[in-house]
């Protein structure tokens, strides 16, 4: 594509909008090569990664990433429900992409105007739950979303939904945090649960 794009310049680099045309599709392979490389190289090291032991307060991690989608301007809203000083351990880094990764799903694929996320803290373990007001998947999708590479086949929702490599790494690096992670229908919807166990 980029190689294609590039050729246009050659001949169309006089012609403004074919000029931006191509610019902005340049930059967009780009963007999709560094995450694919990225998620690529996670993977041949996820094994080896070791998660740091840092206490993480889950609501101010939470409320820094609102504040970041609030400066790209979403087209939807974030409502966050979360106690105060909600610790985990693990990787803040790590946790942060992996719920980018779900928040960005929700996002994208949501029917909705908000992006509900709501915490809730047991003597066991602490829930992070993501309700998104998209579309369904089936049973077969339910338990098969997170395996590298799976694609869903019913028509209408590979259509919309496309996930990949994202899905897998976020698993891998919940799992590397000893957590657990899992997809729940609803009428109106898709929750995504993480459960950190306390140990």
């Amino acid at each position: 594509i980029m190689k294609g794009y590039l050729d246009i310049l050659k001949w169309g680099k006089d012609d403004p909008v074919l000029l931006n045309e191509a610019l902005e599709n340049i930059e967009t392979e780009i963007i999709n090569i560094e995450k694919l490389i990225t998620n690529l190289l996670f993977l041949s090291q996820a094994e080896k990664l070791k998660t740091l032991n840092e206490k993480i307060e889950i609501c101010l991690l939470l409320t820094k990433l609102k504040n970041d989608y609030q400066l790209l301007k979403i087209d939807k809203k974030l409502i966050i429900s979360c106690e105060n000083k909600v610790i985990i351990h693990g990787d803040q880094n790590l946790i942060s992409e992996a719920l980018r990764g779900i928040i960005d799903n929700s996002i994208k694929y949501s029917n909705g105007e908000e992006i509900h996320i709501i915490v809730e803290n047991t003597d066991t373990f602490v829930k992070i739950l993501v309700r998104d007001f998209g579309i369904h998947l089936s049973d077969e999708d339910t338990e098969k979303i997170f395996e590298r590479y799976y694609r869903m086949e019913k028509q209408d929702i590979k259509s919309i939904r496309s996930f990949g490599l994202g899905l897998s790494i976020i698993k891998e690096i919940i799992e590397l945090h000893n957590a657990e992670i899992k997809l729940i229908n609803r009428e109106d919807g898709l929750d995504t649960e993480i459960y950190f166990y306390n140990s």
